[in-house]
């Protein structure tokens, strides 16, 4: 079995409570996968704000290399923190994965960007006090 986190184990308890008090039979196939859908939506938001704490636009200006390095680093984390906290079966993980590498990758090529203009502006700044 996969382990459920609290809010989709009420979610599961009150899709049965209802189904049991509206005098049918509880769908265990429908409430499994109400469950997978909460539980991937929290899980994939927490990676991507664990991946924007790392890389907030406001940090000063880096390596590019150690760019790479940490976004390689973050996305194999990202990726080993799905295959053990989202239930369901290996397709839907691969799914998240794909689509968590996607705005990764988005967030990636913003910071990189960032990181450019920066740079430049550093580097603008330093011509300039040599001059003086």
């Amino acid at each position: 079995g996969n382990p459920v986190n609290g809010p989709a184990f009420i979610h599961l308890a009150r899709s049965y409570t209802k189904a049991i008090n509206s005098g049918s039979a509880p769908t265990i196939k429908t409430a499994w996968q109400s469950v997978v859908e909460i539980q991937t939506h929290e899980a994939k938001g927490h990676v991507l704000q664990m991946y924007r704490n790392q890389f907030s636009l406001s940090m000063n200006a880096t390596d590019e290399v150690e760019l790479i390095r940490k976004h390689r680093d973050l996305v194999h984390k990202a990726r080993q923190y799905i295959l053990s906290t989202v239930p369901g079966d290996e397709k839907n993980k691969q799914f998240v994965i794909n689509s968590l590498r996607r705005d990764m990758d988005g967030l990636f090529t913003e910071r990189m960007e960032s990181n450019k203009m920066k740079s430049q502006l550093l580097a603008s700044k330093n011509v300039d006090s040599i001059w003086k």
